[in-house]
């Protein structure tokens, strides 16, 4: 079981179309407990980097579009995602295809990053909380297939995780208690994004 480059390409289109077409969505969530201008800034991001995926390397590929975010989707979540694709594209430098294992690895670095940037850890209403879940079931046993479907179904629930928590990092925090009873837009997005692989199996 293999990810080549097409797939990373893949993922990343989808991806940029899937943000796209939840902007509203993502901004009204973002009304609740934060500027209100979260699917704005991120949806911006996305749509830049839909030129600069012509790379042959996943690494490099990675490295591009996680640098486009950064440049163009204000605020925190462009930074830390965008951080996070260049810690996956630099854990996968030169290489034009990687198994589950190496991805889970890729993950793994990406996620490394965010908690050194953010501040945030696991639990604490944050796009981590979907990420978590996610890279843990990446693991070589099924197809590729359900290996994917499986590992989007546990950053689904993760997502739903975060209604009932309080936010202790970030604007959200703001909002204290309030908080709690909300989807948090980051883990929102974060699912939209990694639930775009499953049109690239």
């Amino acid at each position: 079981m293999s990810f080549n480059v097409e797939f990373f390409r893949c993922f990343l289109l989808n991806a940029s179309k899937e943000i796209q077409k939840s902007e509203s969505e993502l901004t009204d969530l973002d009304s609740k407990i934060g500027d209100s201008d979260f699917g704005i800034n991120i949806s911006r991001g996305f749509r830049a980097l839909e030129k600069d995926l012509k790379s042959e390397e996943i690494g490099k590929l990675l490295d591009e579009a996680g640098k486009t975010i950064m440049e163009e989707a204000s605020g925190t979540f462009g930074t830390l995602l965008g951080s996070m694709l260049v810690a996956m594209g630099k854990a996968s430098r030169g290489k034009k295809e990687v198994d589950v294992q190496e991805m889970k690895k890729m993950f793994e670095e990406g996620i490394k990053v965010v908690e050194e940037l953010g501040g945030a850890k696991r639990g604490q209403k944050t796009f981590l909380d979907v990420l978590y879940p996610f890279t843990e079931k990446l693991n070589q046993k099924d197809s590729a297939k359900k290996v994917i479907e499986e590992a989007i179904k546990a950053a689904e629930e993760g997502m739903t995780s975060t209604k009932d928590m309080i936010a202790t990092v970030g604007r959200a925090s703001y909002y204290g208690e309030r908080s709690r009873g909300h989807l948090d837009p980051g883990a929102v997005a974060m699912y939209i994004i990694l639930k775009s692989m499953e049109k690239c199996i």
